[in-house]
């Protein structure tokens, strides 16, 4: 892989989803506690319009007078609970996401926790996959309050971090969030300019 301007900023290989619409449409994705807020915010300041899927799902929550704590509960318990509320919610979040990604007149990124699983990979120009150790994203978590039995239940039911930092077009490392600020700024600069670029080609 090559190194972008010294950031620890890695652009996978061998990806031939990559597509440059413009305005350009970036996915960006992470383990439990990876850091994507912190990338998103970044993607924001230098000029995209942003979106997270979680607030989707928690307006899907609402909609349906569904509690987060009960939910929660009953899927650590019966993984058929946890089955059956992600068939509900997936579909609903992915037509939210296409329908976000459509009307879009300016540049968009949009923070997916699970966007290889899903499959909304597929929905974007690149992607962005943000890695941090276990062990740090674990901490954050702890700090945020969670418990570490629902932080390894929850990380279990997504890919490893290899698997989709293969799946992505970049990957930015967050082992301090001043670098991963400093990395996510650039990308989204530089995805910025090539998009200005293509456009200005066509």
């Amino acid at each position: 892989m090559t190194n972008y301007g010294g950031l620890g900023m890695k652009k996978a290989p061998n990806n031939q989803r990559a597509r440059h619409r413009s305005p350009i449409q970036v996915g960006i994705t992470g383990s439990l506690a990876s850091g994507k807020s912190t990338a998103l915010e970044c993607f924001q300041k230098e000029g995209f319009q942003v979106l997270s899927a979680d607030e989707i799902v928690h307006q899907i929550y609402k909609k349906y007078a569904l509690q987060l704590s009960d939910l929660r509960k009953n899927c650590l318990r019966s993984k058929a609970a946890l089955l059956k509320l992600e068939k509900f919610v997936h579909p609903k979040v992915k037509a939210e996401v296409q329908k976000m990604l459509k009307k879009q007149k300016s540049p968009i990124a949009i923070e997916i926790p699970l966007l290889f699983e899903a499959r909304m990979d597929q929905f974007f120009d690149q992607t962005v996959f943000i890695f941090t150790p276990k062990t740090q994203r674990l901490v954050r978590a702890k700090k945020r309050g969670m418990k570490r039995k629902l932080f390894d239940f929850l990380d279990k039911r997504q890919w490893s971090s290899l698997k989709k930092a293969k799946m992505a077009n970049y990957i930015l490392h967050n082992q301090h969030k001043y670098l991963l600020r400093s990395q996510a700024k650039h990308l989204a600069r530089c995805l910025l300019q090539s998009s200005d670029k293509k456009k200005g080609d066509g």
